[in-house]
């Protein structure tokens, strides 16, 4: 059996790796402001729909559960489809989750909507995309691409 031939990514240091870097990192910092967004507006959502404490935090949750849980699908996912198909479909998701919201009327529709939609999202856009940035685009520096985008 012969073994399959890899070709390494190409690696580039220069104003193109930076820009891509730069969006990453703007990408990385609005999908982790959407996760967290709900804790803001729990006042607002209790005022406006009457819902618990419970209720929200049940979406909240499902939120964080559901980023943990992503990233690492998503990882494997940008390794077989590319990096700019799983960002566009997390961009997508949460898009449409966070825009759907507007129209939302019932406790559950938040958990489905923001918890499910969004969670999966943002997750997919955690730090396994600044890692899969910095190694598809920069050949020396990785470490401090990788140290930028986590921080």
């Amino acid at each position: 059996m012969s073994e399959a031939i890899r070709v390494p990514h190409r690696s580039v240091t220069g104003d193109r790796a930076w820009a891509v870097a730069a969006v990453t990192g703007i990408v990385i910092v609005v999908a982790g402001a959407c996760s967290t967004l709900p804790g803001i507006l729990q006042g607002p959502l209790r005022h406006d729909f009457g819902w618990s404490r419970g209720s929200i935090g049940l979406a909240v949750s499902v939120n964080m559960v559901l980023y943990g849980l992503t990233a690492p699908y998503a990882a494997a996912l940008s390794d077989r489809f590319g990096v700019r198909r799983v960002v566009v479909a997390a961009l997508v998701a949460i898009g449409a989750g966070a825009g759907l919201t507007t129209a939302m009327t019932a406790a559950w529709e938040f958990t489905l909507l923001w918890g499910f939609m969004v969670g999966a999202g943002t997750g997919a856009l955690s730090m396994t995309l600044g890692a899969a940035v910095s190694d598809r685009w920069f050949a020396r520096g990785k470490g401090l691409v990788t140290g930028l985008l986590s921080s």
